[in-house]
């Protein structure tokens, strides 16, 4: 049970620190929204924004895995704040998150596949 709970405090900690870094994005207050976004991977995640950035993909599943199963919703928040990464290589781990979510039958957004797009679309150009 106090996994379980931890898990779902730090799915709502990544919610609360996604509408964050919108807001300032929408404010168009970038380097807010990115210091916001850094700040929230490290606290919610105990990891260091760049070490997060440099990540492998089975290590990054790991990350958001219990027992050695994919967490779907962690892994769906952890994707949704990569997503909104300035950097290349955040929006690769958000894009490699939202993959192994849908590989792994997980519920997911209704746009993923817009999401997917545009993630692939904004690391090719």
């Amino acid at each position: 049970m106090f996994s379980q709970d931890f898990i779902l405090r730090q799915v709502q900690q990544l919610t609360q620190a996604l509408a964050v870094v919108l807001f300032h994005k929408q404010a168009g207050q970038d380097d807010e929204a990115q210091a916001a976004l850094d700040e929230s991977i490290e606290e919610a995640l105990g990891i260091e924004p760049e070490a997060l950035r440099r990540i492998d993909l089975p290590a990054l599943l790991a990350l958001c895995s219990a027992s050695g199963s994919l967490l779907p919703d962690h892994a769906l928040a952890v994707a949704d704040l990569l997503q909104e990464d300035e950097t290349a290589s955040g929006r690769e781990r958000a894009l490699w998150l939202y993959e192994a979510v849908l590989e792994a039958g997980g519920a997911v957004p209704l746009d993923i596949y817009e999401r997917l797009a545009s993630l692939r679309a904004s690391l090719l150009g």
